[in-house]
């Protein structure tokens, strides 16, 4: 339970300033050019993830599984933009080059995307008539690209409000799409943000990338295409926008790289098996059993259970289950056990995978690889076609 005052939104907004102002003053002390710009586009980063926070604190008295998974995405991404700035502080202070701060890294595409979608749909939902969509093929939905997960995140989330605020207020209508396009033959990704809105003038648009040019949003900086074309550049992709008087097509060509030993490699499961489900959320357990996309799960012989005690008695029963693929929820509440623990409780020779949310958490990513157990998250329901 979260009180919904108002009293935190201005609280909340006025540390975050201060805290930027003190970045920006301690640059012009240092005279530190670098700084400075970099908390300029800390305080552009950080406005999106904050305004997530906000709208889930102030959308009811009790928070629901929905809107706790956005509070806790929006504290991890400001966690991990922090964690950025103070790398670059550290670098700063020994001289050393911006370009070694962290190793090129890799993250899921599908999930990804699918978290800011949530992120944004949710952020915007007031905004009358919008739609955020993604559109993905089979292939896109197991795909890694060669980006760090978190400045990938920040990447869509400019370009995706670059889409959205760019709207004149009195239209109609407004129409985001992040359509997903998979490219085998060259190992790579194309990813497209379309907009359906004013486009932007060629002056303008021959311009576009340069630091400090906007169009078309009220206070724009200009950071959002500037810092996302460079960080597309830096992980060795292409970067390149269109637009005309019918919208704006900003696309991105990422490579693709190996999925990371911690995630599943097989999602092709024939009509006899049997799933057994444990999560302590119903809603989960529901889509799960009416998901028709890459598991299809409505196809199989589901048996679920939302608290451990029953699952456990119901295991102990039946040992000899004919080929049976179990889906273990991560958090389970009002237990000291985690998903990893049941996971080891259940015999070698069944199939067996992490089913969560959590899937971005790097210490259990190095938890499940130490202990050879794949995750499947769970924003995979609902979407794509059987592998077969």
């Amino acid at each position: 339970m979260l009180p919904t005052t108002n009293r935190e939104e201005p609280v909340i907004r006025n540390h975050f300033n201060l805290v930027i102002r003190k970045l920006q003053l301690e640059g012009e002390k240092k005279r530190a050019k670098d700084l400075v710009e970099l908390a300029g586009m800390v305080k552009h980063d950080l406005r999106s993830p904050l305004q997530s926070i906000l709208m889930a604190v102030q959308t009811g008295e009790s928070i629901g599984e929905q809107s706790r998974e956005m509070i806790l995405s929006g504290v991890s991404r400001i966690e991990k933009i922090t964690q950025d700035l103070n790398a670059v502080k550290v670098k700063e202070e020994q001289n050393e080059g911006l370009e070694n701060i962290k190793k090129i890294e890799s993250c899921s595409l599908f999930s990804t995307v699918q978290e800011i979608i949530q992120e944004k749909t949710h952020t915007y939902r007031k905004v009358k008539g919008l739609s955020i969509r993604g559109n993905f093929n089979d292939a896109s939905i197991t795909s890694f690209i060669c980006f760090n997960d978190s400045d990938f995140k920040r990447v869509l989330s400019n370009l995706i409000d670059n889409a959205v605020e760019c709207f004149d207020p009195l239209r109609v209508s407004k129409q985001v799409e992040v359509n997903i396009t998979f490219k085998e033959t060259d190992y790579s990704i194309l990813i497209e943000i379309v907009d359906n809105g004013p486009g932007m003038p060629k002056v303008v648009l021959s311009k576009i990338g340069e630091k400090g040019n906007t169009y078309g949003k009220e206070n724009g900086s200009g950071l959002g295409i500037y810092s996302s074309r460079n960080k597309v550049l830096e992980n060795g992709g292409e970067f390149e926008v269109k637009s005309n008087s019918t919208g704006t097509n900003v696309s991105m060509k990422v490579r693709v790289v190996a999925s990371p030993e911690w995630f599943v490699e097989d999602l092709n499961f024939s009509n006899n098996m049997n799933f057994v489900i444990l999560d302590d959320d119903e809603s989960v357990i529901e889509r799960f059993k009416n998901d028709e996309g890459v598991l299809d799960a409505k196809s199989k012989s589901i048996v679920s259970f939302n608290n451990i005690d029953d699952f456990t008695s119901w295991y102990e029963e039946n040992d000899n289950l004919q080929e049976p693929i179990f889906f273990i929820d991560y958090d389970l509440k009002n237990t000291t056990k985690d998903g990893l623990d049941i996971i080891s409780s259940i015999g070698e020779n069944y199939r067996k995978y992490l089913f969560t949310n959590n899937f971005d958490d790097f210490f259990l990513q190095r938890a499940c690889s130490k202990q050879g157990v794949k995750i499947i998250p769970k924003t995979i329901l609902g979407w794509g076609r059987s592998l077969t």
